[in-house]
């Protein structure tokens, strides 16, 4: 009896353990920031789905890649270590290997590529960074053309020609980031010839540093800390031809939480919009080094523009990918350090296909893929949906994500824009409201009493002449009988 007891008891507890829900821990978790910088947790809009390696792929394994493009459904990868360029599918199928090409009738090879571009016309630019240049090639792997240092005095003979990464516009410029070159983005023409630095970052002095280097002797002068200009580590250009560009290395004593990325126009200008809740800089709630008093910022590393004005930055620090619009909200977060799918050990560029992203991990020698969740996806076609100013899909399409998360100060304040595009002023400064979204929501009752106004005025201007009128004749008819009373009592 005591046995068949036990028996129950065991089945009993086996029973209690298998009906306990089991769910993996997440590799990360969404959130986006509030009116008042708090982070706010979001639904998860981006999940992992596998891994791409160089053994899959039949190549061999990576070596320590640096970057990857995605252009037409393939993703070209500079595998750094292996001195080679990796082509493949976005699946890793129908892999390809350049590895030497014919150049001047003699063979060549790649030694450290860094960067890579791809054109629409699948033009393939190489930053082959130890050899100092730039190489062109055909889609085949054909030898098109190199461009060496560029010829100018403005770069220090001191410094080494590297180039990490590049990008090129419609009309075949090209845009560079070479290491340890802090004088902006090294353009050169469609053939080659240096045109300038391009997007230089003014450094900012203060009234007290001018006071001291204007009483300061040579010598003093000499010893004083120089104030470094922002070093960028990494830049795209999107359909309309703006360079954004991230910055790795700037001068923390002037720090800026506008320095982080910057949308460049084509005379250099910073152009980006920062309306969000916070500035486009990773993460805003940031921790500080005990020790040495630094604030550990996040570290952009690489950047990716998409459609619609959308943008995604990689921060090396954190391992984290953060997503912005047009005007500068965060619409979600994914990533983190870590051995689980869906984090990394040292992630160093990113890219985006549709609603599907990549990031490389050039210590795990492989690419992470991930595709966006069915709330990721809502909120990218919301944000399409807006920018090609089809207000009313977007409104639905907020507000079918609202389903979602009913916290989102960002969907609410999203909702009240298509909205409020939409001429549907009071309803728009309902979701502002909710937003917190204080000067949209000004907006809001200025455009209602505007229109309270155009409805009225005309209305209340004849209700107020036919008032007037009405008091005329009132008065004329009170005069007559007046006259006509006086009349009749003489």
């Amino acid at each position: 009896m005591k046995n068949i007891f036990r028996i129950i008891i065991v089945f009993s507890v086996i029973l209690f353990l298998f009906s306990i829900p089991v769910s993996a821990a997440e590799a990360y978790s969404n959130y986006t920031y509030s009116s008042d910088r708090e982070k706010q947790k979001e639904p998860q809009s981006v999940y992992p789905t596998g891994t791409l390696t160089g053994d899959a792929m039949g190549v061999g394994a990576f070596n320590s890649p640096s970057d990857i493009y995605i252009r037409n459904g393939k993703i070209y990868i500079a595998d750094t270590g292996n001195n080679r360029i990796v082509i493949c599918g976005t699946d890793g199928s129908d892999a390809m290997v350049i590895a030497e090409f014919i150049n001047n009738g003699k063979a060549d090879t790649f030694n450290a590529p860094s960067g890579i571009f791809v054109t629409p016309e699948e033009l393939i630019y190489i930053c082959d960074r130890e050899n100092g240049r730039i190489v062109v090639l055909e889609k085949d792997g054909s030898f098109i053309a190199e461009y060496g240092r560029p010829d100018t005095k403005l770069l220090s003979e001191s410094i080494i020609y590297k180039p990490q990464r590049i990008s090129v516009d419609s009309a075949g410029r090209m845009f560079i980031v070479a290491e340890s070159v802090n004088l902006g983005i090294i353009e050169l023409d469609s053939q080659g010839g240096f045109t300038g630095f391009f997007g230089a970052v003014e450094v900012q002095y203060n009234a007290f540093d001018y006071f001291l280097k204007s009483i300061a002797t040579e010598e003093q002068k000499a010893a004083m800390s120089v104030t470094v200009p922002t070093e960028y580590s990494s830049l795209d250009i999107d359909s309309n031809g703006f360079v954004f560009a991230t910055v790795s290395v700037f001068d923390k004593t002037n720090f800026s939480e506008d320095i982080f990325i910057r949308k460049l126009n084509p005379l250099g200008n910073d152009i980006l919009q920062r309306d969000g809740y916070t500035a486009p800089m990773g993460d805003a709630k940031y921790e500080t080094d005990e020790d040495t008093g630094e604030q550990l910022l996040s570290q952009f590393i690489d950047i990716k523009a998409d459609k619609a004005g959308i943008y995604t930055a990689l921060d090396a620090r954190y391992g984290r990918v953060f997503t912005y619009n047009r005007q500068g909200y965060l619409m979600y977060v994914f990533g983190g350090m870590g051995d689980s799918l869906g984090q990394f050990s040292s992630p160093v560029a990113v890219e985006c296909d549709g609603n599907n992203y990549f990031v490389l991990d050039q210590y795990c020698n492989w690419i992470v893929t991930f595709s966006t969740t069915e709330y990721g996806t809502l909120v990218k076609d919301a944000t399409v949906a807006y920018d090609e100013r089809d207000y009313e899909k977007s409104d639905e399409l907020w507000k079918e994500a609202l389903k979602y998360t009913g916290k989102s100060q960002v969907a609410y304040n999203q909702v009240g824009k298509a909205l409020l595009k939409n001429g549907e002023y009071e309803e728009a400064a309902d979701y502002f409201y909710i937003s917190e979204n204080r000067e949209s929501f000004s907006a809001c009752y200025q455009r209602i009493r505007t229109a309270f106004i155009d409805r009225w005025f005309g209305i209340f201007l004849l209700v107020l002449l036919v008032f007037i009128v009405a008091l005329t004749i009132l008065k004329k008819i009170f005069k007559r009988r007046r006259k006509n009373r006086k009349a009749e009592n003489r």
